[in-house]
């Protein structure tokens, strides 16, 4: 599909030789990568389904593909998933004979905000779609990123809570919480319930691996508040939950992936080439009121936040999401949030 002068979508259509149920699944993305789900592909395939997914309109999966190419903001966030679903659905048409009777979507993440923006955009495009763990106010979302980095990074860089403590910050929180549910199992089941303070960890002498530093605490207490508009005192993003730091004690998940042991903030590509169009941006000139009011303006397409689910509704349209309340990366609330503006 070349809906632009500088788009060229790809999309596959998969059809089974015999036994097709009547149906389309669309199958989404994983962060901004043009692979296709090629497993999602075949289950729905092994099950009936004609099924079909893009590869966003670029190719790789770092940022750069919109440097020189704005439209292609658009072609990522919904052009390609609709469009694919349009073209899909012809194909299937002139493959069979038939329009598809029913269409579904079902995408995790990335995926999950394609989805969303479905529902939103293009409410006759599926009968039902699975949202799982969307981002789906993106710019909000890599604020979050952004700010959970430089939270626990000097002036100079130099990172203040290391990896090596996560289990020991989870462990704690465990303790705290885990029984809450009157069930202790390694699970929290409502972090919001969860009033874990990380000064119950602070060293009474010198640094150690048994204990966090004053700046270590207060670190925690910002990750867990998430980023607020510095002039409003509004929060931006939820903060990361209590027991996401480290799930199962493992320091390779949870907060490392996002927050220590990296050399800069995740997603920065996003607001160098995305939003400024200035590959030496750099993270401490990032303004948390201003910036995030330019990102809205700029690139509303990233952010599939109505909540009039009318349309999509009108014709029995059903929107089923899913969190993890450990998630590194999506918050459950932000699922609950959404959930309660729609009522």
């Amino acid at each position: 599909a070349t809906p632009k002068p500088d788009s060229t979508i790809g999309f596959e259509v998969w059809l089974p030789e015999q036994g097709w149920n009547g149906k389309l699944l669309g199958i989404g993305n994983g962060g901004y990568s043009s692979v296709l789900n090629y497993a999602a592909m075949a289950d729905g395939l092994r099950r009936g389904y004609a099924v079909t997914a893009t590869d966003q309109g670029h190719q790789g999966e770092d940022l750069q593909f919109v440097i020189g190419h704005p439209h292609r903001i658009d072609d990522w966030s919904w052009r390609a998933i609709h469009l694919m679903t349009v073209g899909a659905k012809a194909i299937v048409r002139d493959a069979t004979g038939h329009w598809p009777r029913r269409a579904y979507f079902d995408g995790c993440s990335t995926g999950g905000f394609q989805g969303m923006n479905e529902t939103q955009r293009f409410p006759d495009d599926y009968a039902g779609v699975i949202a799982g763990a969307p981002g789906y106010p993106r710019t909000a979302l890599s604020a979050s990123f952004l700010y959970a980095w430089i939270v626990n990074h000097d002036a100079q860089g130099h990172e203040i809570l290391p990896a090596s403590k996560l289990p020991l910050l989870n462990r704690a929180v465990l303790a705290a919480c885990d029984a809450q549910d009157g069930v202790k199992d390694g699970l929290i089941a409502d972090p919001r319930a969860c009033r874990f303070e990380p000064a119950s960890l602070q060293c009474k002498g010198a640094d150690a691996e048994t204990c966090l530093t004053a700046a270590q605490v207060e670190v925690v207490r910002k990750v867990y508040a998430g980023p607020h508009n510095p002039r409003t005192g509004k929060a931006l993003f939820t903060g990361w939950d209590r027991g996401s730091e480290a799930p199962g004690g493992d320091p390779k998940l949870g907060w490392t992936a996002y927050i220590v042991g990296q050399p800069e903030p995740v997603r920065l590509e996003l607001w160098k080439y995305w939003l400024f169009g200035d590959a030496k941006f750099d993270w401490h000139t990032f303004d948390f009121d201003r910036d995030m009011v330019e990102a809205a303006r700029a690139m509303p397409a990233m952010n599939a936040v109505s909540p009039d689910l009318g349309a999509f509704a009108a014709h029995g349209g059903k929107l089923l999401m899913y969190f993890g309340w450990a998630d590194n990366v999506s918050s459950a609330r932000t699922g609950i949030d959404y959930y309660e503006s729609v009522e």
